[in-house]
């Protein structure tokens, strides 16, 4: 299953998401991570095996840290190009 995730972040300096992107690093699910312009901070692309596995790295990677102020989740239902 493939999920684009977006995140907003509290505070944008480097030093309030070094934790955020250095658990990132971490992540074997993480296939990319992109820093974008606009409402939200990152874009990201997410491989899991199943909702479990999501769940599990949500609350990894948005819930325990308190710089994430919030996430919006789309699962990619099937890749056109």
């Amino acid at each position: 299953m493939t999920a684009v995730v977006t995140v907003k972040f509290e505070r944008h300096g480097p030093q309030h998401r070094k934790k955020f992107f250095d658990q990132l690093k971490k992540e074997k699910a993480v296939a990319q991570c992109y820093m974008v312009s606009g409402e939200v901070g990152s874009v990201l692309i997410l491989n899991v095996v199943d909702m479990d596995e999501y769940t599990q790295i949500t609350d990894r990677l948005f819930h325990a840290d308190e710089n994430v102020a919030a996430f919006t989740t789309y699962m990619v239902m099937s890749t056109l190009k």
